[in-house]
């Protein structure tokens, strides 16, 4: 990340869990590391991506009689990294790829030596697209009773969008320099071929036309293989919520709401008989893409 205000520097939700775990086996200095990590993490992301610390909060339990539902919502779908393209003058583009070393290609080089100059290059950047997903929050209900909602912990798609924008001088000056190798390679490549079409017999029009074709041919080639770098983990959810519910030892119905933005119930998931022990945590988890 290099540093850079608003850039992703460690995971909040990780360390967050890291915490619990930790305090599960009762490695109790880990767990009070981590959880300060966690809280320092959860301060930038509420500046940075709009998530909220979290905040738990349960009823007394003084003769710990109680054990602890912990349960994780897996919601949505990851935005989708895609390929843009935009046209940028020759100048424009050396001045930036000559700021970077994605440049220093020695064919680059040469082909500037050589006096190769186009008037425009196409040039291709990653970009994230968010796909629509119709549940945003989640309840959690023990034996009927009253629900708990969901704390949204980890807005992952906010974290790849905001990481990407952080960046994506940088990616599009690599990009211009990327291109521009391509663009010189691919005009020498042609001139080459233009030098063994004036050997062709046929006449003026059909050297011409071997002219023309190679050039097509070669500047077609560079083009079709420019494409950002748009390899993506797509198997991730869009956020991840949780909520933490303290019950009486003992085996639980555990029936999850899956709600709308307008709190209708777009679907439902029940666990049956969750044991539930005094003073430890269950964990159980879910995941949404609807």
């Amino acid at each position: 990340s290099g540093g850079k205000a608003g850039a992703y520097k460690d995971d909040a939700f990780a360390r967050y869990l890291d915490a619990l775990l930790y305090a599960d086996e009762g490695k109790k200095d880990d767990a009070r590391i981590s959880m300060e990590a966690a809280n320092e993490a959860y301060a930038a992301y509420a500046g940075d991506y709009g998530t909220p610390v979290p905040h738990f909060s349960f009823p007394e339990d003084a003769q710990r009689k109680n054990g602890e539902l912990v349960f994780i919502h897996y919601n949505g779908v990851a935005p989708r990294k895609v390929s843009k393209t935009f046209q940028i003058a020759w100048g424009q583009a050396l001045a930036i790829a000559n700021s970077d070393d994605g440049s220093k290609d020695p064919r680059f080089a040469n082909g500037l030596r050589a006096g190769i100059l186009g008037n425009s290059i196409t040039v291709s950047y990653p970009a994230y697209v968010q796909d629509p997903f119709l549940i945003v929050n989640s309840e959690v209900s023990v034996d009927s009773g009253p629900a708990t909602g969901t704390i949204l912990m980890s807005d992952i798609s906010a974290i790849a969008t905001k990481n990407l924008a952080d960046r994506v001088s940088l990616v599009k000056a690599r990009s211009i320099a990327r291109a521009m190798v391509k663009y010189v390679v691919a005009e020498a490549a042609s001139r080459a071929a233009a030098k063994a079409c004036d050997q062709m017999p046929g006449g003026y029009l059909a050297i011409q036309a071997c002219k023309l074709g190679s050039r097509g041919l070669a500047h077609g080639a560079a083009a079709a293989s420019e494409s950002a770098d748009t390899r993506a983990w797509s198997a991730l959810p869009s956020q991840i919520r949780m909520a933490r519910v303290k019950i009486p030892a003992g085996k639980h119905d555990i029936q999850v709401f899956f709600k709308s933005a307008a709190g209708a119930v777009v679907s439902s998931a029940s666990f049956k008989d969750v044991e539930i022990q005094r003073a430890k945590r269950t964990y159980l988890a879910h995941r949404t893409a609807i």
